[in-house]
């Protein structure tokens, strides 16, 4: 059973804000004991929470104390600095996590063993602190996101941000968090803001599941012999996500309404309310429409799946390699009939627990249903875009 190779660094030399392709990296990997990491959204209509990790380091020699002058790091033992988590497996290196040091805190448990569980944050801690001034035009979502990257100092390396199909408002930012921006404009988009695992930021525009992500990456099965087994799995059936009436409102426009009364007259209406700075009405009333479409019914969806590096080294090229966005399939058998459920799922979240003993992943999904691709249409889209193919207009 063969382990990843685990690499973990940091830019004592450099400011935060040093482009990937320039920072000098300090391996503190022998030092490690353990480390967790967490990156993602709770469900569909969340937006992307910060990325987070803590590691904890051996610190018997006190280098990583900011107060020991004889530390090989000293005077850079201070918050901010860039950590980087990687893992090689079959030659191959993953990113699992990229972010900031914020804290050093030393522990001296029993005054016999020294550790420090350092607390680390991905770049929406600086994009939440950037205030942004000034006046800004009416730009599709995308273009204004690059925009303001831009004028903070963001490298165009360090992103990928993919073309929009809807545009911003025009206005003037008075001490505007950059982070409150980016969120507002990717809710007016119906996309996602995040950070990957390389230190990225990622726009991922509204249709980017449906033209990105429309096949499987892999099948994960509860069966005796399975080639790629999981650990547990997590599932719900409820109403905390059933919204049949959507009302969108433009800042400053009317108030737009979509309504599904099949599913009020079984469900109790349910209302999702937002107002957006979205460019017109229109687009106002086609967000709802949207929404109402995909949330109106309840829905079966598996919500986590755990992996166990050490229950089959098949897995490993998943454990690391499985991304926010990618489709991924589950199947359970429940006890004692054993019929088994098949679902496909989208990643929402990715969250790593790792130590002496164990590496586990857990990813946060949603089910993939409610965008199968055979229920919408694509405009110029070679398998959505097909005459007569499909039912359903996508937003």
């Amino acid at each position: 059973m063969a382990w990843p190779t685990l690499l973990v660094e940091v830019d004592f030399a450099h400011g935060p804000l040093t482009a990937l392709a320039s920072n000098t990296w300090t391996d503190i990997t022998s030092y490690v004991q353990a480390f967790t990491t967490r990156r993602g959204r709770s469900n569909t209509l969340g937006r992307m929470e910060a990325g987070t990790a803590t590691v904890v380091l051996d610190n018997s020699d006190r280098r990583f104390d900011p107060t020991y002058a004889s530390s090989p790091y000293y005077p850079n033992v201070v918050p901010m600095k860039k950590i980087r988590i990687s893992a090689t497996y079959s030659a191959v290196t993953y990113r699992l996590f990229t972010g900031f040091i914020e804290s050093w805190p030393p522990d001296w448990p029993g005054g016999l063993d020294v550790y420090t569980t350092i607390g680390c944050v991905d770049a929406f801690k600086y994009f939440a602190l950037k205030k942004l001034n000034g006046a800004y035009a009416n730009e599709f979502v995308g273009d204004s996101i690059n925009t303001w990257l831009t004028n903070m100092g963001w490298p165009v390396a360090d992103r990928a941000v993919y073309s929009s199909q809807s545009q911003i408002q025009s206005g003037t930012f008075v001490n505007t968090p950059a982070l409150t921006h980016f969120q507002n404009a990717m809710d007016v988009e119906s996309g996602l803001f995040y950070m990957d695992g390389s230190g990225r930021a990622i726009g991922e525009n509204r249709q980017y599941r449906l033209t990105n992500s429309r096949t499987s990456q892999a099948t994960f099965d509860d069966s005796a012999g399975a080639a790629l087994p999981w650990l547990r799995v997590t599932s719900s059936y409820d109403d905390q996500q059933i919204w049949n009436e959507a009302r969108i409102t433009r800042t400053g426009g009317v108030e737009q309404v979509a309504t599904d009364t099949v599913s009020q007259a079984a469900y109790f209406t349910r209302t999702l309310a937002k107002t957006l700075p979205m460019l017109s009405d229109g687009d106002a009333l086609g967000l709802a429409q949207w929404l109402v479409g995909l949330y109106a019914l309840p829905i079966f969806q598996f919500t986590s799946i755990t992996l166990d590096g050490l229950m089959d080294d098949a897995l490993w090229p998943h454990i690391l390699g499985r991304v926010i966005s990618e489709r991924i399939t589950v199947t359970q058998r429940p006890p004692p009939i054993g019929t088994a459920i098949t679902q496909d799922c989208y990643i929402e979240a990715v969250s790593f627990d790792v130590g002496q003993d164990h590496w586990l992943v857990t990813f946060g999904l949603s089910s993939a249903a409610a965008l199968a691709g055979s229920s919408f249409w694509i405009l110029q889209d070679s398998v959505y875009g097909v005459l007569d193919s499909t039912t359903k207009l996508a937003y």
